[in-house]
């Protein structure tokens, strides 16, 4: 196989996994699993992973607007997020 061919292949499978483990990396900072619990980090997680497309980021999104984790609250966010999620 050309090397370029393995790069392309590496590339796809990246952009695949990087949402999953973007929610992954939110979801420990959320529950203290392993690194201190840090509301504003797991939001930048959830945020990157759902701007990608994760159901369960663009949920956990939500979740933060409604309850003002890690953001200030807002409303018309929470839905937005939620509406994303529930598509």
């Amino acid at each position: 196989m050309p090397p370029h061919l393995g790069l392309i292949r590496l590339w796809r499978w990246q952009n695949k996994l990087m949402p999953w483990f973007s929610t992954n990396l939110g979801g420990m900072y959320t529950h203290d699993e392993g690194i201190p619990e840090n509301d504003v980090e797991a939001f930048k997680w959830y945020r990157k992973a759902a701007q990608q497309g994760n159901a369960i980021a663009q949920s956990n999104l939500g979740f933060m607007y409604d309850n003002g984790e890690g953001v200030p609250g807002n409303d018309a966010e929470a839905v937005k997020w939620y509406k994303k999620a529930a598509e």
